[in-house]
């Protein structure tokens, strides 16, 4: 038979699902706490600090904003306000969308979040945050004012909207259009006595001073153009003229140049501090034509506390046209055009940014309702209304002779008293939105939208926030008729609905992040098979749905957003959860029916096959969509996948971490967390994992000062006791009672620190009743009182089954050796498994042998045949293990500020016999 030889295996990754007989040499079974950042090295992650202490047991989301942590805290959003782990609460209280966790990004130097009450934002680390978007006008109330000689001659329509805004964001989405004529009244004109021209103007109304223009009087010298009048009585006024006419009668037309007084109801949501902005058309040509829809500026004002009281705003438009300035953004030709109004974001479940745009998906709308109010007559005032319900919730507004916002009385106006059943209509609809938009107490909005050229009546009832709760209508028996459809007097039929796309998205506009128009949304894949995730690399926006992987593809027009491609990827590639799709080195990655796999717009590859056992018993369990999810570590081209350990678990327990550039698994990190996220720094080096303790209070914080400090986890309090030394072989150590109480078992490898110093628990015994002996590494000078421990990483590697090439003869393995890259770590132990004993045997502590070898000693006990003078660690197979045809070698390190890094392993091994079991005859 051969002599002894020796196994040379470098350090790869996992291999858990492959023939373990045949799996590329070097691979690992196991590698708890382990990196592989560097080939064929593998090492201790860093460890975790504790950062800020939280309120409640796990935070449920973190986020980054301005380089600093925000932790969801509850329903209480938390910003680390010095970078030190001080966390400062941000008004309000916050819930996730229903089913999902919350999801956020910063965009420009803005952060946006998405709630079950819509994406919301925040503008600066001391701000409040706010729904996101600018409301839209809502109600404009117009009436002609003043004593006359102003801009708005007689004879004429003109028609105003209203936007409101905030700081130097774009305005809201303009109020329909209303509009205001001033009519020119048929009148007769008499010379009665000199300078005296006698007006015969019924019902006119008008006051002594006023200035009145006489429009083409049918005799010239009865003097058109502007008069200041003198009232005789209420059908008849004189003006005075210079020169006495020639006929004694003549006919004209006549009428005040009036200004106009708005009055616009402001949208629950605006706020003092933000402002509105007046747009006026054209004035028609004659009162019977409808104005242009081409609004100029006119005037921009803040709002006031006393507005916001107020509940409206008024402004007096006493501006001639040379005053128009700027077009409204939506006209027609000169805009955008309505369609690409600034409608505020919808529900979301995802955002994310890409080519200037921000991307919503999984969205709705406000529920909306649209009805028409048909005729007033047979309405008995403060008697019939119509009621608007939100499950038990209800507001009932009521036809009456005059408004009141209090009573939520709407006017009702008659066919008498205007003229035409039309006019009556439109007056009672507009009053109804009006008071439903002043009503503090209503859940909804109402805008009248019928257009000049369309019947009167129409109003479009929308929800004044996006929780997904319809509201349906019922009405008196005399009112339900007078709509259409008819509103019953109980019931739910007539009801609420909205634009639900659970297969959409929907764009901003460019580098206008809460400007989403309705008309810009895309439907992703099928109807009904939902989003599941977005991920946006440099190429495309990848969308994984129900119905398969898309993309959005294209360059940015800069403005509207639609000049995008949506694109089908591949159809048999389903997300199974969304919390592990992201994006990292320029591809996606996430779990997928198929496995773990990098996706991009070529298609995917599966990056899951090496460990597929271990991700399918995660699968199984029954916390696998509440226990899971994933951190993209871009400058550390890793991907952490966390995991539960076992069903009953209520949050991961472990992290699985693939390296995208080596393609390798390591794993498992252990440690119970319930969320995690990178928070980048101006640096990459700077770039740090942070993770929500789910045990603890507390947000866990990566060490990373590149120094032998990064190598301990968090620092636990305790308080020390019976200080003392001892001595040990001639050197004297530290020794104190320390009382303690975290759930972690203390032992050696432990970190006591009472700054300024430190040392490392050699010894430890358990007292009883949370105190505990600790026998220090070194002399320092303790002192009874206050201190740190800290947990030390724990590593434990194992290396697949290892069979010399030939299962089917058995070996006599006699030594292993791990070769480290250098001499940081000086405490380590060595194990094994054969297949001929299945129980593990592990080597005393071995400390560090600095070239000295182990001699004969180790070699009676262990079985080491010859001693060493090189660096490795090594240790003799126990004789029990060392006779089989496969062994499992194993090294277990858990000493606090000991880097280590191993590089490779060797095997020493007699082959025994070819033969391994008598042949049956």
């Amino acid at each position: 038979m051969a002599g002894q030889q020796t196994l040379i295996r470098r350090a790869r990754g996992l291999q858990t699902w492959r023939n373990r007989l045949t799996a590329p040499e070097g691979s690992l079974l196991f590698a708890r706490n382990s990196v592989i950042d560097r080939d064929n090295v593998i090492s201790s992650r860093r460890g975790l600090a504790r950062n800020a202490a939280l309120a409640t047991a796990a935070p449920s989301q973190l986020f980054q904003y301005l380089f600093r942590l925000v932790v969801l805290d509850g329903t209480t959003l938390k910003y680390d306000s010095d970078g030190l782990g001080t966390l400062a609460s941000w008004p309000g209280t916050y819930s996730p969308p229903p089913g999902v966790r919350m999801r956020g990004s910063e965009i420009d130097e803005k952060f946006y979040f998405l709630t079950d009450m819509g994406m919301m934002i925040q503008s600066s680390p001391t701000d409040t945050p706010r729904r996101s978007g600018i409301p839209r006008g809502l109600d404009v109330q117009l009436a002609l004012s003043g004593a006359g000689g102003s801009w708005f001659e007689p004879d004429g329509q003109v028609g105003y909207r209203i936007v409101f805004g905030r700081d130097e964001l774009p305005p809201g989405a303009p109020s329909f259009l209303a509009t205001v004529t001033n009519t020119a009244a048929s009148v007769s004109l008499a010379f009665l006595a000199y300078p005296d021209i006698t007006v015969t103007h019924a019902a006119h109304g008008f006051s002594t001073g006023d200035t009145i223009e006489i429009i083409n009087p049918s005799q010239a010298d009865y003097i058109q153009g502007a008069h200041t009048i003198t009232v005789v009585n209420a059908n008849t006024y004189t003006y005075s003229i210079s020169i006495a006419p020639v006929n004694p009668t003549a006919t004209a037309f006549a009428g005040k140049a009036s200004d106009v007084t708005l009055t616009a109801t402001l949208p629950a949501d605006v706020t003092a501090g933000m402002w509105y902005e007046v747009y006026r058309t054209t004035r028609s040509a004659q009162a019977a034509d409808v104005p242009l829809d081409d609004g100029k500026l006119i005037i921009r004002n803040d709002i006031g506390s006393t507005d916001v009281s107020n509940g409206f705003v008024t402004f007096l438009d006493t501006y001639d046209d040379s005053f128009r300035g700027i077009n409204l953004y939506t006209n027609e030709g000169t805009g955008e055009g309505i369609l690409q109004q600034n409608d505020r974001p919808p529900f979301a479940r995802f955002v994310v940014p890409w080519q200037g745009h921000a991307w919503l998906g999984w969205i709705y709308r406000e529920h909306q309702r649209e009805i028409r109010l048909t005729s007033i007559e047979g309405i008995t005032d403060d008697v019939d209304s119509i009621t608007i319900s939100v499950g038990a919730a209800s507001r009932t507004y009521t036809f009456s002779t005059a408004e009141d916002v209090a009573l939520k009385k709407f006017r009702r106006h008659t066919k008498a008293a205007e003229g035409t059943s039309a006019v009556a209509v439109r007056k009672t609809a507009q009053s109804l939105t009006k008071i439903i938009n002043r009503d503090a107490g209503s859940p909804v909005n109402a805008f009248y939208v019928s257009a000049v050229d369309e019947p009167a009546g129409k109003i479009l009832i929308e929800r004044r926030d996006l929780i997904d709760n319809a509201f349906h209508l019922n009405a008196t028996a005399a009112a339900g008729p007078k709509f259409s459809p008819v509103i019953p007097a109980s019931g739910t039929s007539i009801i609420s609905s909205n634009s639900a796309g659970s297969h959409k998205i929907a764009p901003s506009k460019f580098q206008k992040y809460e400007s989403m128009p309705r008309l810009n949304e895309l439907d992703i894949g099928k109807p009904g098979f939902e989003i599941l995730g977005m991920v946006a690399t440099k190429e495309s926006l990848l969308i994984a749905t129900k119905a398969g992987m898309y993309e959005v593809s294209g360059e940015t027009d800069k403005a509207s957003g639609r000049s995008f491609v949506v694109r089908e990827v591949d159809t048999t590639l389903i997300l199974i959860h969304p919390d592990t799709f992201f994006s990292i080195d320029n591809v996606a990655i996430g779990w997928f029916r198929q496995g773990l796999a990098r996706v991009s717009s070529a298609g995917y590859a599966l990056i899951s096959q090496d460990i597929r056992d271990l991700l399918d018993a995660v699968r199984r369990l029954s916390n696998f969509g509440a226990s899971v999810f994933s951190v993209p570590y871009e400058s550390d081209l890793k991907y952490l996948l966390f995991v539960p350990d076992i069903s009953t678990s209520g949050h991961a327990e472990l992290a699985w971490v693939y390296d995208v550039r080596l393609n390798e698994w390591s794993g498992p990190w252990e440690k119970s967390v319930s969320t995690g996220i990178i928070i980048q720094g101006p640096d990459p080096k700077d770039d740090r994992l942070y993770l929500g303790h789910s045990k603890d209070a507390f947000v866990l914080k990566e060490r990373k000062d590149f120094s032998s400090n990064d190598l301990v986890d968090e620092d636990i309090a305790v308080t020390l006791s019976s200080p003392t030394t001892v001595i040990i072989s001639g050197q004297t150590y530290s020794k104190v009672t320390v009382a303690y109480s975290y759930s972690e078992p203390l032992t050696e490898g432990w970190l006591l620190t009472q700054d300024p110093h430190r040392g490392v628990a050699q010894i430890v015994t358990n007292l009883g009743g949370g105190n505990y002996s600790v026998t220090l590494d070194r002399e320092i000078p303790l002192i009874a009182g206050a201190a740190f421990l800290s947990i030390p990483i724990e590593m434990r590697i194992e290396w697949v089954d290892e069979a010399a090439g030939n299962v089917g003869i058995k070996k006599e393995f006699t030594q292993t050796q791990v070769y480290m890259e250098d001499t940081s770590a000086k405490h380590h132990y060595l194990g094994w498994i054969s297949n001929s004993i299945g129980i593990e045997a592990w080597s005393p502590r071995i400390d560090h042998p600095r070239g000295s070898g182990w001699g004969s000693d180790w070699g009676a006990i262990w079985g080491d045949p010859l001693p060493s003078h090189s660096i490795p660690v090594r240790a003799g197979v126990p004789k029990a293990h060392r006779r089989c045809e496969t062994i499992r070698p194993m090294y277990r390190h858990k000493w606090a500020l000991e880097a280590v890094n191993i590089l490779q392993l060797a095997i020493d091994y007699n082959p025994i016999s070819s033969a391994t079991t008598r042949a049956q005859r």
